[in-house]
């Protein structure tokens, strides 16, 4: 395995009290990224990240040595670790041969527009990464719904996790 440098992971062993958890999660991304996750999802490369936000997951995929595409409705927004690109869903069209990657999509209720749930109809890929928790505080139900009936589990990863949260990796690959 190639060394990565993981400085929010570094800093969340160390023992950062939960008062740190805002401010980081800001600085650097919503979900813990752990080694173990990084090589998982470089593995599956190329990669095309939605909602990558600071680009703190590419930056370390990158490291591992990962083909990744990083896309956000909103890319101008600080810190940037990695290039993030403007784009949304409906961009994913163009990058179906590449493998999902989401990291806490937004939480969206039964009526809300749901971001995760909207690139599910624009990609049609065969590999999607989540991270996030199981129909907890990330994406919305039909996003979860939709992944029980069109996709199988192959690896579920705890991560590192703020005390109170449940996050986990969720390698997916779509049913034949």
């Amino acid at each position: 395995m190639r060394p990565i440098l993981n400085p929010y992971g570094d800093a969340f062993q160390s023992g950062v009290p939960s008062s740190a958890r805002k401010p980081m999660l800001w600085a650097y991304s919503w979900g813990i990224p752990s080694l173990e996750a990084i090589h998982a999802i470089a593995d599956l490369g190329p990669i095309v990240e939605l909602g990558a936000g600071t680009g703190y997951w590419a930056w370390l995929l990158k490291q591992a040595g990962a083909d990744i595409l990083c896309l956000d409705s909103n890319p101008e927004s600080p810190p940037h670790w990695y290039p993030v690109r403007q784009g949304g869903a409906r961009h994913l069209a163009s990058h179906q041969d590449r493998t999902l990657l989401m990291v806490w999509p937004p939480l969206a209720g039964r009526e809300e527009s749901c971001m995760a749930y909207e690139a599910l109809q624009f990609w049609r890929g065969s590999q999607l990464v989540y991270v996030g928790e199981w129909r907890g505080r990330t994406a919305s139900p039909q996003f979860h719904d939709h992944l029980e009936a069109n996709f199988k589990k192959t690896l579920e990863l705890p991560l590192p996790r703020w005390a109170g949260f449940s996050d986990s990796l969720f390698i997916l690959r779509a049913n034949p």
